[in-house]
């Protein structure tokens, strides 16, 4: 499986998950340059991708749906955070006080320079 096909795939039961939590509006955050530029495009050939079609068809059933990309230097802290629970857990999880892993990539985006390349639609 490719990485586009996976990142697609995530993103449809990402809504369908939304959506069976009766969800009103999405947004699609990642950061796949490719697979957002796909949904943002309205010239996207959704037969070439049957992923796209059945995400823009589910999509509709929202009040509404964005897509953002964000480049993956500045989403690392989420990144991280979304990799510390190992199981398939949809249930809202906090954390008394990040770990040091976590730390350190807020205190480079505190130093760091301003990343360019986010857009969205």
């Amino acid at each position: 499986m490719s990485p586009l096909h996976a990142e697609l795939r995530n993103i449809l039961i990402e809504l369908y998950i939304a959506q069976n939590h009766g969800f009103e509006k999405f947004i699609i955050q990642n950061d796949n340059f490719q697979a957002a530029t796909l949904l943002s495009s309205t010239q996207t050939n959704t037969n070439t991708l049957p992923l796209i079609y059945a995400i823009m068809a589910t999509s509709v059933r929202f009040q509404a749906t964005k897509v953002l990309w964000t480049p993956h230097e500045c989403n690392m802290v989420a990144d991280g955070m979304s990799h510390l629970s190992s199981s398939l857990n949809y249930d809202l999880i906090t954390f008394d006080s990040p770990s040091g892993h976590i730390q350190r990539l807020v205190h480079r985006d505190i130093a760091g320079p301003s990343y360019q390349g986010s857009f969205s639609t």
